[in-house]
C-alpha cells in the first residue's frame, strides 16, 4: 500500500507537470474502483483550470476552478505523469489530460484506490472531515497528545494510528535488536508510558524539522 511518504512524492512529482494547466479531457476506463467514479466528471473537470494540488493524510486533492477532485491510491495505485501518446496497459483505469500535452493516469491493479468529487467544500467531506492534523505539522506538540492521550485505555500503537489523532501515522517494523534498544531509550524517561512515548516522538520530530 502507498504509505503517506508516496503520496507526498506523488504529489511533488506531479504538481510541476500539471498545475495551472486546464484540463483538455476526462477518460474514464473502469469506473468500478472501491467507490464508483462519477460520471460526470468529465463536465465537472474538462476545459477548467487545475488552481492547486495539495495532500490531506493519503489523499490526493486537486483543486480546479469548480471544485475539488480527491484521488487515493489504495492498495496497488499509482499516479504518474505521461504524454498523451503513451499506450494504455490492463490496469490504466483514469486519465485527465491537459492542454500541455501532458496527463496523468491512475494505474490501480487491485482496485481499491478512489476518484471523488468533492465539491466547492472538501474538508466537510466525510472522507476528510475526521481527520487529525499533519505529522509534522505545527500542530503536533507533545502537549496535543499528551492531552489526547487522556483517559485512553489502548496500545501506544493503536493510538497513535488513529486518524482522529494523526492525520496518518506510518510504522516501520525493526529488528529485534534495534527494537530493544528503541525500547531502552523510552524507559529511560521514566514517565507513564504513553506521554513517554509522546514526547520521545516529539523530540523526533522537532530534530528533523530543524535539520
Amino acid at each position: 500500500m502507498p504509505e503517506l511518504p508516496e503520496v507526498e512524492t506523488t504529489l511533488r512529482g506531479i504538481s510541476p507537470h500539471i498545475k495551472n494547466q486546464t484540463a483538455l479531457k476526462v477518460i474514464i476506463r473502469q469506473p468500478k474502483l472501491r467507490w464508483l467514479i462519477p460520471t460526470e466528471l468529465p463536465q465537472l473537470i474538462e476545459q477548467h483550470t487545475l488552481q492547486s494540488l495539495r495532500r490531506r493524510a493519503k489523499y490526493l486533492l486537486l483543486n480546479f476552478d469548480t471544485g475539488t477532485l480527491l484521488i487515493h491510491l489504495g492498495m496497488s495505485g499509482s499516479l504518474r505523469v505521461i504524454t498523451d501518446n503513451t499506450p494504455v496497459a490492463k490496469h490504466d483505469h483514469f486519465d485527465i489530460q491537459f492542454t500541455n500535452n501532458k496527463s496523468i493516469r491512475l494505474t490501480d491493479p487491485r482496485r481499491f484506490g478512489a476518484v471523488l468529487w468533492l465539491g466547492t467544500d472538501p474538508e466537510s467531506h466525510p472522507l476528510l472531515s475526521k481527520l487529525g492534523p499533519e505529522p509534522l505539522g505545527t500542530e503536533i506538540t507533545a502537549n496535543y497528545l499528551y492531552q489526547k492521550s487522556r483517559s485512553k485505555k489502548v496500545r501506544i500503537k493503536q493510538f497513535l494510528r488513529g486518524v482522529a489523532i494523526f492525520a496518518k501515522a506510518c510504522f516501520g517494523h525493526p529488528s529485534p535488536s534495534k527494537r530493544q534498544k528503541l525500547n531502552a531509550t523510552t524507559n529511560a524517561f521514566g514517565a507513564p508510558d504513553v506521554l513517554r512515548t509522546c514526547h520521545f516522538a516529539i523530540t523526533i520530530v522537532n530534530s528533523v524539522l530543524a535539520s
